[in-house]
């Protein structure tokens, strides 16, 4: 009897230790990546796997480094899917697919082969030359900001671009990611990015807005914006450079830059964002550009399945949607 009680008593401790640490494992979001075999050029790679995340960022990223490919997914039922096809002239190596959000993510590899390769790795035998080695290019800083890490979904956003040099804090060690962006400062931020990649020309002074002052640091970015048709303004030859902007008008003007640079020639309509619960808010004049940039992968909405159309946009959620247009279109062509 005494032996049983003693047994009774050891299973319960055991069982008391156990349970806290699934719960805790439970509770904790993870990202699982099915395996994906080796593939050839122009073969099509599904990414699938499963998450508690709301919704994900996939990136296939190159043997060399550069990011091939970018898309951000809803998570339905705790699983998520995409697929897209390698370009008949992809590199061969390793490629590495990172999926998830911030600092939860899942990575696996692939390798893309020759064709004359065997699906096991490479054929054996013979000799071979020592590859060229070329000289490494600095790693530039990273930078950071003080008062980022209570904004997770958009950490990684503001360090890239900031350490890219596209934006910039409000110090030196903080970057105020819950305040409002304002007019001109978005129009900076952008018309900074696309210059980066030579998309616009590099003045505008013959161009611009009554009350656009000049010597502001703000006056040639509008004025470029304004030449190509980025900017509008709100009447009367005036763009109110330091008023806030709502979500939907910074919507407009991202759909409207990408189409000046070539880079979308998608349309779209009501019908793609009609599943949004406040799709019914949008204006008029920004459905299109919306539904295009829904379409693209640029906007994926809240948690809660709205767009926010009238509401102001911060710079935190600026600094995601110019992050998500840098991974989509120009990353590549840093890198190249």
């Amino acid at each position: 009897m005494r032996k049983k009680l003693v047994s009774i008593v050891a299973l319960v401790l055991i069982l008391s230790m156990l349970l806290p640490l699934h719960t805790m494992a439970a509770d904790d979001p993870a990202v699982s990546l099915e395996v994906i075999r080796d593939k050839k050029p122009g073969e099509k790679v599904v990414i699938a796997g499963n998450t508690d995340l709301a919704e994900v960022t996939v990136k296939v990223i190159r043997p060399s480094g550069s990011v091939m490919y970018i898309n951000v997914l809803k998570v339905t039922d705790g699983e998520f899917y995409d697929e897209f096809t390698l370009p008949g002239d992809a590199e061969t190596g390793e490629y590495t697919v990172v999926v998830g959000q911030g600092d939860i993510v899942g990575k696996v590899n692939f390798k893309v082969k020759d064709s004359g390769e065997e699906p096991g790795g490479p054929g054996g035998g013979g000799g071979s030359s020592k590859p060229k080695e070329e000289p490494e290019e600095p790693t530039p800083v990273k930078k950071t900001f003080e008062d980022i890490d209570d904004y997770p979904w958009a950490k990684e956003a503001i360090e890239t671009l900031a350490t890219l040099g596209i934006i910039q804090g409000t110090s030196e060690t903080t970057f105020d990611p819950g305040s409002n962006i304002t007019r001109a400062d978005f129009i900076t931020l952008l018309v900074r990015m696309l210059k980066m990649f030579d998309m616009v020309p590099d003045d505008g002074s013959d161009s611009n807005f009554d009350d656009v002052q000049e010597g502001m640091y703000y006056y040639e970015p509008i004025g470029i914006a304004k030449k190509l048709g980025i900017v509008k303004g709100i009447g009367a030859n005036k763009f109110n450079p330091s008023g806030q902007i709502t979500r939907e008008d910074l919507m407009v003007m991202v759909a409207r830059a990408l189409k000046i640079a070539n880079k979308i020639t998608t349309t779209g309509s009501y019908a793609d964002i009609s599943r949004f619960n406040d799709a019914s808010e949008v204006a008029d004049y920004a459905v299109e550009s919306i539904a295009i940039l829904v379409k693209e992968g640029i906007i994926v909405g809240n948690p809660n399945n709205t767009i926010n159309p009238k509401g102001n946009a911060t710079r935190a959620e600026t600094a995601v949607i110019l992050y998500r247009v840098y991974l989509k279109y120009f990353a590549a062509e840093q890198d190249s």
